[in-house]
């Protein structure tokens, strides 16, 4: 009974996969033109590559310049955007506000204050001969002033709520580390993740946040 209930799911999904593989192809070729690519197989295309998202692969600097200078494709910020009225703009703000001098020292007792609590806590932990882990204190330290800076709150490791913020972020990063059967299988994938518990995962982390 067993058998027969796994050989029944792994012909849905062929079924479904090679559905959504037929899909793609009639629909790319007719939709939209694509820079040539290497050849997919028969029936697993180019999953082996990339899977079934499409990407394009940019390997020389003439090609990046092609694109995100010459063509300007999806270049909105201050670093990649071309030269004109709205690099301008940006610029201006980013001087004028986020960096200039004023609102630098603006933070200066936050940044004061993190390292004080900072060296407090090593020469707490020196004095009871303790081990300190120097890159989770600095990476606590630099998170705390942060979220100061943000959120006018702070966070240190030890309180429950500071914990619990830590494990919200360890989280977001096991996740983004995840392989997720939907960027491979766009029509079965979200099946396949809500199996794995992926999708429970991905829902509680954003609400938390």
């Amino acid at each position: 009974m067993f058998l027969l209930l796994c050989s029944l799911l792994l012909l849905t999904l062929l079924i479904l996969f090679l559905i959504s593989k037929s899909h793609i192809f009639h629909g790319s070729s007719t939709s939209r033109l694509l820079p040539p690519g290497p050849t997919g197989l028969s029936l697993i295309g180019n999953l082996h590559q990339l899977g079934c998202v499409p990407a394009v692969v940019v390997s020389s600097a003439g090609m990046a310049k092609e694109i995100f200078k010459t063509h300007d494709l999806e270049s909105s910020d201050l670093v990649f955007s071309s030269y004109g009225e709205y690099w301008r703009e940006v610029r201006k703000i980013c001087i004028i506000i986020l960096f200039c001098t004023k609102s630098v020292q603006s933070f200066r007792f936050i940044r004061e204050d993190e390292i004080s609590i900072l060296i407090e806590s090593i020469s707490k932990s020196a004095a009871a001969l303790n081990p300190v882990n120097p890159s989770e204190m600095i990476f606590s330290t630099a998170n705390s002033i942060i979220c100061r800076m943000a959120f006018s709150k702070s966070f240190h490791h030890g309180a429950s709520e500071t914990c619990s913020f830590y494990e919200m972020l360890d989280e977001r990063h096991a996740l983004i580390r995840s392989f997720a059967f939907s960027n491979y299988f766009p029509y079965v994938g979200f099946v396949l993740d809500s199996l794995t518990g992926l999708n429970t995962r991905l829902e509680r982390n954003f609400q938390q946040f």
